[in-house]
């Protein structure tokens, strides 16, 4: 629903289209997901198999598995920074990822079970929840 004008509005969602993505090694699915806006690339959590997957959301195809992410959770796209950001819970990591060459480019220890993610666009700062209150 979108405010507009002191009322609210209906915004209809329409299916475009479906695409294949790995199948689930784990217990578990997919997680957050976010869209890289520059590229159009859309980034998901698999935690079941605890990769991140990489897909064009133009042609709908699965472009890249990014894997070592445990339990991937939260993702995020800054549409400041020119970069993705993936929580791996199982290892108390946050991922930094290149949204144009889908890899890894470095991570972080945080400790705890990070999970969501939100970014402060005003302070270029990443916030991180954690699942077991740690961080």
């Amino acid at each position: 629903m979108v405010p507009e004008g002191g009322r609210t509005t209906l915004v209809a969602l329409q299916l475009v289209g479906e695409t294949q993505l790995p199948v689930h090694a784990g217990r578990g699915g997919f997680d957050h997901g976010d869209v890289h806006q520059a590229s159009g690339r859309v980034f998901v959590a698999h935690t079941a198999n605890g990769t991140v997957e990489v897909l064009d959301g133009e042609q709908l195809r699965h472009l890249a598995t990014i894997p070592e992410c445990p339990e991937a959770s939260g993702i995020i796209c800054p549409p400041s920074a020119d970069l993705v950001v993936a929580a791996a819970r199982g290892t108390g990591e946050i991922l930094f990822i290149d949204p144009a060459r889908p890899w890894l480019r470095s991570r972080v220890a945080v400790g705890g079970r990070p999970n969501g993610l939100a970014w402060d666009s005003r302070r270029q700062r990443l916030l991180v929840a954690d699942v077991e209150g740690d961080c």
